[in-house]
């Protein structure tokens, strides 16, 4: 919420004119229509939306932005990163997934890319936007500094210049939230046997030792 009004971001993002083959590993299609969007959106904006055609953007590590579950694609080289909390209500477990992944992306050198509308119409069942606010209250009160603690700590990691596994990485991030009071104990069991079932499914092999 503290950069709703900022209309110059620092970021630091690619525009290919197609989106690369290699080095992404999660890419998030945008909807037309009655887009996935939050519910402070749907109270004040304007529904449906009309997105433009646009080239691909692929953020670089260290820039980091909140994408949810629907029309998204992930590598499979990114299978680790996509573990849900759920200690938290379902309309912040996907953000806070997004925000999770995103380090443990960089440190597999692979990045996080938006590309236009997949999804040509996009219909909506009926919700209760206040309800909808209510749930969503996390994302708006501590979303902002949960992404500054991420990509700190993932610049803090890198300057010690550890090599850990992805599996080491993701673990870290939950045990680190965990102590933050963002997630509960029982997100840090789901994200060992987490990554335990993808040992045993042989998809730990996709994920590549970080760079830090």
């Amino acid at each position: 919420m503290q950069g709703i009004q900022d209309e110059n971001p620092s970021v630091t993002v690619a525009q290919p004119r197609w989106l690369p083959t290699s080095g992404v590993g999660v890419v998030q299609s945008l909807a037309q229509g009655n887009a996935d969007v939050d519910a402070i959106y749907r109270l004040t904006g304007k529904l449906p939306v009309d997105f433009e055609e646009r080239p691909p953007v692929v953020l670089q590590p260290g820039t980091m932005s909140p994408f949810n579950a629907q029309a998204t694609f992930w590598r499979r080289s990114a299978f680790l990163a996509m573990l849900l909390p759920v200690s938290v209500h379902g309309r912040v477990a996907d953000i806070w997934r997004s925000l999770i992944a995103q380090p443990v992306l960089w440190s597999g050198n692979m990045s996080l890319a938006f590309v236009s509308p997949k999804v040509t119409v996009e219909d909506r069942n009926e919700h209760v936007l206040m309800a909808d606010f209510e749930a969503e209250w996390p994302l708006y009160y501590e979303g902002h500094a949960l992404q500054q603690y991420l990509v700190s700590h993932y610049a803090a990691m890198q300057r010690q210049e550890l090599g850990k596994a992805l599996p080491d990485v993701l673990f870290d991030m939950y045990v680190q939230l965990y102590e933050h009071g963002i997630l509960e104990l029982g997100d840090v069991a789901l994200a060992e046997a987490w990554i335990g079932d993808m040992s045993d499914m042989g998809l730990l092999a996709e994920a590549s030792t970080s760079r830090w």
